[in-house]
């Protein structure tokens, strides 16, 4: 929303039912919200005899417990994946809603709000079975993860429990890892909703839990083992790498956010801090093409994607405002290279993503785990590139429109906005987010087609389309290949023919 409200014509352009009365401002409407409110009233009891009664068979509560514990991924997502069907009456399936709405009963009658033992374990089991389900609004995600953190704080989990000797080793290990998750979670949700973060960093010190496998661990255990090295993989493996660079990009976020400008300084020794963390993690779970991937569990995949996407989203927020701000100083070119580069790396992994959970894909049968989180990523970066597109045409900076051939900078810039619109069009008709960016890209798409025809327009008249032009984008020069004009109707093409195959 704040980026496009640094568009002017796209703002303009959109539909006046997306703009707020009070102050003009964009925003995305997170659509009904059908979830129980865990603030409820007294009036709201549900006694132990009405929870059995809302449990299905016995057949089917095996059935769910097994494919809980038996879940490749770390994080719970719910008992019940997109694919499967809302209420399947013939198995005496209940919707994964109702089972929502039965724990936030149980929540509430158990008097989670009092500390009482397991009250976070559980609170976060049920936040993040609302990750998964599109009517639960990110506005009230979030306000519910501010009833866990103040939960946490008030039961010390901020606390590394090392410092704390009433808490035993097995259990202070047990809090190390739901506090990893919060803290993750807590960094995710507060930055969709551009919001500071809910901890309180100069507070905190709980460390990352061990390298364990669960057998490494015990209840009477006395002391901890050295944790496994992190090229072998646990459980908990992904979750502490991604905490790694979850911390840098919680710096990062701490750094853009202030009201008054960062130094320059420092947002290039976060970039340095960001690309050595993601370079420290382990190799496999580095970067690699998913159409490589081939003898890979789906499962490493994704964790690969989400960490690439994680540290290129770091890079994109951290140097994100040097694209309209002074648009022709070279000092802050490096900032704009660094911001666009990482921008259409995210808006490929959106289209090797999309092409591998098609029917028939890699990754089809966990196209349930790209979530609004996920997608929240790729709106980002299809928004820096429309604002960088933008910029270049307000200040008449060459490049826009000095195309020298279809591997150009802007080349590549359009063609991945191309896709991305394309992506964002067939999910039209869901989360109101995918209607704004759709109709947001093709108008960028659109008004960069207007702009080339009319410089081509202006040479065969013998005018001189660059006259008083700045001189930015320099160190992008070499990036830029061939010499002659880039042919629309090739690249048109070209992606026409990548969407049919992806399709496929």
């Amino acid at each position: 929303m704040s980026i496009l409200q640094e568009i002017k014509f796209v703002r303009e352009s959109l539909p006046s039912p997306e703009s707020n009365a009070l102050d003009g401002t964009l925003h995305f409407d997170d659509g009904p919200d059908f979830d129980i409110n865990l603030n409820m009233g007294p009036g709201a009891r549900f006694s132990i005899s009405d929870a059995l009664t809302s449990l299905p068979t016995q057949p089917v509560c095996d059935m769910l417990l097994s494919k809980y514990f038996n879940s490749r991924y770390m994080v719970l997502v719910t008992c019940y994946d997109k694919a499967s069907p809302a209420n399947d009456s013939t198995l005496g399936r209940p919707s994964a809603i109702l089972l929502q709405q039965t724990t936030a009963r149980c929540l509430i009658s158990g008097g989670y709000g009092t500390a009482k033992e397991y009250s976070i374990e559980a609170l976060f089991l049920y936040l993040q079975s609302k990750f998964m389900n599109e009517s639960s609004s990110t506005t009230q995600l979030w306000l519910e993860l501010g009833t866990i953190i103040r939960l946490a704080l008030r039961m010390g989990y901020h606390r590394d429990p090392d410092g704390l000797p009433s808490i035993s080793v097995f259990e202070g290990e047990m809090r190390r890892r739901v506090w990893l998750n919060i803290f993750q979670i807590d960094a995710l949700v507060s930055f969709q909703m551009g919001l500071p973060s809910m901890l309180p960093a100069e507070y905190c010190d709980t460390k990352p839990p061990g390298n364990f496998h669960d057998t490494d661990l015990s209840t009477d255990m006395d002391h901890l083992s050295n944790p496994r090295s992190l090229e072998e993989a646990t459980p908990l493996r992904y979750g502490i790498v991604k905490c790694r660079i979850m911390s840098v990009f919680k710096k990062i976020v701490r750094h853009t956010q202030p009201l008054s400008s960062p130094e320059y300084i420092t947002t290039l020794a976060l970039d340095k801090e960001m690309k050595n963390a993601y370079e420290g993690i382990p190799d496999v779970l580095k970067r690699r093409n998913i159409s490589d991937s081939f003898i890979d569990a789906s499962d490493i995949i994704m964790e690969r994607c989400t960490l690439e996407l994680l540290y290129l989203k770091g890079i994109v927020v951290l140097h994100r405002r040097y694209i309209r701000h002074e648009p022709h100083s070279l000092q802050f070119e490096p900032s704009r290279r660094f911001c666009l580069e990482a921008a259409l790396e995210i808006l490929a992994r959106q289209a090797d993503i999309y092409k591998a959970t098609l029917f028939g894909g890699r990754l089809h049968e966990e196209a349930y785990m790209v979530t609004t989180l996920t997608e929240h990523d790729f709106l980002l970066a299809a928004m820096v590139v429309c604002l960088d597109l933008s910029v270049q045409m307000e200040s008449e900076i060459p490049e826009i429109s000095n195309i020298e051939g279809i591997e150009s900078f802007t080349g590549k810039k359009y063609h991945a906005l191309q896709m991305s619109q394309q992506i964002w069009a067939a999910k039209r008709g869901s989360p109101s987010q995918s209607d704004i960016a759709s109709m947001t890209l093709d108008l960028m798409i659109r008004k960069v087609t207007e702009r080339q025809a009319s410089v081509r327009n202006s040479i065969s008249l013998g005018k001189d389309p660059w006259m008083g032009a700045g001189l930015p984008y320099i160190q992008m020069e070499g990036m830029i290949d061939g010499s002659e004009a880039i042919d629309w109707s090739l690249l048109d093409q070209l992606f026409q023919n990548q969407v049919t195959e992806a399709m496929q």
